[in-house]
């Protein structure tokens, strides 16, 4: 994923094809990285990938004020359709240094539809839920992730 332009590329290297046995040389060229995706960084900023239940999600903020945040269907972009998920379901994506989706069950004081990461418009490791649009502090119920 690059931004350049105002815009935000997602790109993906094909694997070398394959050689016939004793035609082509034994060294593989890897084609070039492909663009499948692109928009505005306008619609979409800091915008992280993370894969959810097999699909890749583009997780990112709405505006600069990065109050909201809002997840976007890789596919969807890639069909040129930036159309926002309502609901992740009963899952958490953690959005940082490495993504990864959690099912809720395994966090119970983390509700499913929730997005964790580090607010970076208040500098805290905050929660946010994607249906109501509101922020709390991460925690475990015990105490706080900072």
């Amino acid at each position: 994923m690059s931004a350049r332009d105002g815009l935000t590329h997602v790109a993906v290297i094909d694997p070398p094809p394959l050689r016939r046995q004793g035609v082509g040389s034994p060294e593989q060229e890897v084609p070039p990285p492909r663009t499948i995706a692109t928009c505005s960084s306008e619609e979409i900023h800091l915008p992280s990938l993370v894969e959810l239940d097999s699909e890749l999600m583009l997780v990112g903020y709405n505006d600069s004020s990065l109050s909201r945040i809002f997840v976007l269907k890789l596919a969807d972009l890639a069909s040129g359709r930036t159309v926002p998920v309502d609901t992740i379901g009963d899952n958490v994506l953690f959005i940082g240094i490495r993504n990864l989706s959690v099912s809720s069950c395994w966090l119970p004081s983390i509700g499913g539809n929730s997005i964790v990461c580090f607010h970076a418009g208040e500098n805290y490791l905050a929660q946010y839920h994607l249906v109501t649009g509101s922020w709390s502090p991460a925690g475990d119920g015990h105490r706080q992730f900072w």
